[in-house]
C-alpha cells in the first residue's frame, strides 16, 4: 500500500494491520477477531481484503508468451497474458482474450474482446492459408493470347513483359 492509501485511510480512522490472516472469530452475529500468521490478535468490526487475481496460466507460459503483473492502487493485483488489441500475445500464431488478458473484466465486459480476438485470428488463419494457395500456385509466367477486341493486351503491346502478379493470373492480379 503506498502512502498516499495509507493517509487516506488514517484520515477516516482507519488500522491497519498488514499480513496473512490464519483464522477468524465472529460472535453470534459479528465478527469480533482477527489473528494473524504471525500470531498477532486484532479486535475487528470490519474486515477489508485485497484480492489477488491470476489468470490461468499453465497452458500458455510453456509457449513463452509475455506475462506481467497487474497493480491495483499501488498493489499488486495479479497476473495476466500480455496482447496487442486484436488479442495477439507475444508469441506469432498465439491468442489470447477475457479474464486472462484483463484480469478485473466481467463475462460481459470480456464478450466484446473475445469477439475481436476470433477475428484476427481467423484472419491471421486465412492469410496464412492464402499464402500457402499462392505458392502452390507459382508458375513461371507464360505469355497468353490477347483477345481479337484488344482487350486485355499487355500495356506497350506483346514484347512489354507483364506486370508482377505474385505467380496469379492478371486477370486475378488486377
Amino acid at each position: 500500500m503506498d502512502d498516499t492509501a495509507r493517509a487516506r485511510l488514517a484520515a477516516r480512522n482507519v488500522r491497519i494491520a498488514e499480513g496473512e490472516v490464519s483464522q477468524f472469530d465472529e460472535g453470534a452475529d459479528r465478527l469480533r477477531y482477527v489473528e494473524l500468521a504471525d500470531g498477532r490478535h486484532h479486535a475487528v468490526s470490519h474486515l477489508a481484503v485485497a484480492p489477488r487475481f491470476n489468470a490461468r496460466l499453465a497452458g500458455v507460459t510453456g509457449l513463452g508468451v509475455e506475462v506481467a503483473e497487474l497493480t491495483l492502487f499501488g498493489q499488486v493485483a495479479g497476473r495476466h497474458v500480455v496482447t496487442d488489441a486484436q488479442g495477439a500475445t507475444s508469441v506469432a500464431g498465439v491468442y489470447a482474450a477475457g479474464n486472462v488478458t484483463s484480469l478485473t473484466e466481467t463475462v460481459i465486459g470480456s464478450a466484446a474482446p473475445g469477439l475481436k480476438t476470433a477475428a484476427a485470428l481467423n484472419l491471421d488463419l486465412i492469410t496464412e492459408d492464402t499464402q500457402r494457395a499462392i505458392a502452390a500456385r507459382a508458375v513461371p509466367d507464360v505469355p497468353r493470347r490477347a483477345p481479337a477486341s484488344g482487350k486485355g493486351r499487355r500495356p506497350g503491346g506483346d514484347d512489354e513483359p507483364a506486370p508482377e502478379t505474385d505467380g496469379l493470373p492478371q486477370d486475378v492480379a488486377s
